[in-house]
């Protein structure tokens, strides 16, 4: 059992200084413990035994430990990089608003009800990118606060975008979708940190597993 104990010690161990400690007091224990036992000092082998087990478990838990962290962490990044593809999409569609709020703002005003029509248009498909910042915010708020807090900001210029565009005002429309597209830059700016920060731990996590 020592013999075993000291095999898995030598195996690469994610946490390695804390798995390695126990794993040591454990074979420690367990040596001590068969010498005690070829002495018939039976009874004292039997506490080291019961040690060296207490040891063992602590080893179990410290591994059972670091590898949920690291099953969380990937889950963590596979869903920010998810989140980075719609988010830069999204900030595509939010550009394209603004692009369209600032033509129906430059040209003639030959047709003041179609101008109007085009404006009621554009709101809504304004008002359709909301749900999307809000799910999108929803979705990174744990692994990425700092872009999920900027993603939520350009919601608010969303909004104020779709009244001015339902009001017939696409010049300061454009203008908010602007602000929202340029909250939703910040917002992948974050999110790429944070994506950098998790894939650091996470590699510095791997080297310890190999050893």
């Amino acid at each position: 059992l020592a013999k075993k104990t000291d095999d898995i010690k030598n195996t690469p161990l994610p946490n390695k200084d804390k798995v390695e400690k126990a794993l040591d007091n454990a074979a420690k224990e367990m040596k001590a413990a068969a010498k005690n036992l070829d002495a018939k000092k039976s009874p004292e082998a039997v506490a080291k035994q019961d040690k060296a087990l207490e040891n063992l478990k602590d080893a179990r838990n410290e591994l059972a430990e670091k590898a949920a962290e690291i099953e969380k962490r990937q889950a963590d990044i596979a869903k920010l990089e998810d989140a980075g593809k719609k988010l830069a999409e999204l900030a595509n569609q939010e550009k394209n608003v603004a692009q369209k709020a600032d033509k129906n703002a430059d040209q003639p005003k030959a047709d003041p009800a179609a101008d109007k029509a085009a404006n009621k248009d554009l709101a809504k498909e304004q008002a359709n990118l909301t749900p999307k910042a809000n799910e999108i915010a929803k979705e990174i708020d744990k692994a990425a606060p700092k872009a999920a807090e900027k993603v939520a900001e350009s919601t608010k210029n969303m909004d104020a975008a779709k009244n001015n565009l339902e009001k017939n005002a696409p010049k300061p429309g454009a203008e908010e979708a602007k602000e929202a597209g340029k909250k939703l830059d910040d917002a992948q700016k974050a999110l790429q940190d944070a994506l950098v920060d998790l894939k650091g731990k996470q590699a510095a996590d791997e080297i310890k597993v190999i050893g």
